[in-house]
């Protein structure tokens, strides 16, 4: 059965994020380390940096369908990214901050330069939006690491009869 066309960009949204290594001019290496459901890692957080793509909670309001074959689909996806160490003692959030940089940045890849549009795998993309995303320092219960948590939307049309 082949995926249905939510779980295909995410999966093509693990995959562009899998590509953050240092060979390709990033800080950080996360090559295998992209998750999708995934926010609590518990002990696995010993000297890996980590982002997880979790579906956001909010319902996006029924669209009006002009043609019933196809509909605009708002993909709301929440990044959490977990850094590989407690950071220094000064400055905890520092590497955070750096790891949420090297997400934005590999993110903005999913531009097309020679158009208006966006394409993520092979599926175009109607708009990208990002917030600038929270750093927090480690909490108990959540994570004792620093981590961050970003929102993402992509907007794209889906075909009803293979969604």
């Amino acid at each position: 059965m082949a995926d249905s066309s939510r779980l295909a960009m995410l999966k093509a949204l693990t995959s562009l994020l899998e590509g953050i290594t240092p060979g390709n001019g990033f800080a950080h290496d996360l090559s295998n380390e992209v998750y999708r459901g995934r926010y609590n890692f518990g002990t696995e957080v010993n000297g890996t940096n980590m982002v997880s793509l979790i579906e956001a909670p909010e319902q996006q309001e029924p669209d009006h369908v002009t043609d019933a074959r196809v509909r605009k689909v708002e993909l709301k996806v929440q990044l959490w990214g977990v850094t590989a160490s407690q950071g220094s003692h000064k400055n905890p959030s520092d590497e955070a901050y750096a790891l949420l940089a090297d997400v934005i940045k590999k993110l903005s890849e999913i531009n097309n330069p020679s158009s208006a549009n966006y394409f993520l795998g092979e599926k175009l993309v109607d708009t990208l939006a990002m917030d600038t995303g929270v750093v927090r320092c480690p909490e108990e219960g959540i994570c004792k690491t620093p981590f961050f948590v970003a929102n993402l939307v992509l907007t794209y049309v889906e075909d009803l009869m293979a969604p």
